[in-house]
């Protein structure tokens, strides 16, 4: 199963690629890419804020992860 997002706003554009695969039983693997596209300002400001990125990227994997699996 494939999810993809994009997200627009003034000054950048953050995709998500997403895949989901089935291990058998009640398993799935995730793997999910994400890509960052700055320009103006933003591409500016992004370069002293990278970690800030990966970290919200970790949260709502967190955050869907909690939800995928609150009622297994």
């Amino acid at each position: 199963v494939y999810y993809d997002v994009n997200y627009k706003i003034k000054g950048a554009q953050h995709t998500m690629y997403n895949s989901f695969y089935s291990n058998g039983g009640n398993a799935t693997k995730w793997v999910s890419e994400v890509e960052y596209k700055f320009s103006g300002l933003m591409h500016i400001l992004a370069r002293f804020n990278k970690s800030g990125f990966e970290q919200q990227s970790l949260w709502y994997m967190k955050s869907f992860k909690f939800f995928a699996e609150k009622d297994s």
